[in-house]
C-alpha cells in the first residue's frame, strides 16, 4: 500500500507542533518544533540531547506530519 504524504507546499508548522524527522543517519525520529522564522523550524529530537536541534527548511522532505 502506498501512502501519500502531503505536499510540503501546503504545511503550516508552529512552536510546539510535533513532526516526524528524518535525521542525519535516514531514520525518522519523533521531534517538537521549538521555533520558527524565515520559512524554516527549529527542531528538537524527543529523547536526545539538544546538540542535535536543528533548523531544517518549510519544503525539505525530511519534515513530516506526526506519526506518518
Amino acid at each position: 500500500m502506498k501512502i501519500e504524504l502531503l505536499s510540503n507546499s501546503k504545511r503550516k508548522y508552529e512552536k510546539g507542533q510535533w513532526v516526524d524527522v528524518k535525521d542525519t543517519i535516514n531514520e525518522w525520529l519523533e521531534a517538537q518544533i521549538t521555533d520558527v522564522k524565515d520559512n524554516k523550524v527549529f527542531i528538537h529530537y524527543n529523547g536526545w540531547d539538544t546538540r542535535w536541534d536543528e533548523w531544517i527548511a518549510f519544503d525539505s522532505e525530511r519534515i513530516q506530519p506526526f506519526r506518518t
